[in-house]
């Protein structure tokens, strides 16, 4: 259920060879990551920005207290000042966004990548850690 400013949790988990250190913080099998986000697709976009493919699930709904015993380290929030705009996808797009066309004007590197099917190339994902905004694309024909 969203929130009052339309955010959902989503709690994420790692892999047991995944281990990750932001800041001073252990990102591992031992945690529950909660992530604030409108959906669970951009919840995704956040943890391959972080841990690139270096994670292993999603879920919608909060880990129930028999199975914490799991995640010794407990549930760890998202920082939630890493907030992106969503601007949804390009293929609708009539025009650049003014954020997207001052980007490229400031001639920021954006990170990219396939999120698509595996192998198959048909949705891709881009990020420019500036100026805080995600979008995708598809591909296909």
């Amino acid at each position: 259920m969203a929130d009052e400013k339309g955010t959902k949790r989503f709690y994420c988990t790692f892999g047991q060879d995944h281990h990750h250190e932001i800041g001073g913080v252990i990102y591992d099998k031992d945690v529950v990551l909660e992530i604030e986000a409108p959906n669970k697709e951009l919840a995704h976009v956040l943890m391959f920005k972080y841990f690139n493919s270096k994670w292993s699930m999603c879920y919608e709904t909060r880990p129930v207290p028999r199975m914490m015993a799991l995640f010794p380290g407990g549930i760890i929030p998202f920082p939630p000042e890493e907030a992106l705009v969503d601007l949804g996808w390009a293929n609708s797009w009539k025009e650049e966004p003014g954020l997207v066309e001052k980007c490229r004007s400031l001639g920021h590197e954006r990170r990219g990548w396939d999120a698509g099917p595996p192998n198959r190339g048909l949705e891709h994902v881009v990020i420019c850690d500036i100026c805080k905004y995600v979008y995708r694309y598809d591909s296909s024909d």
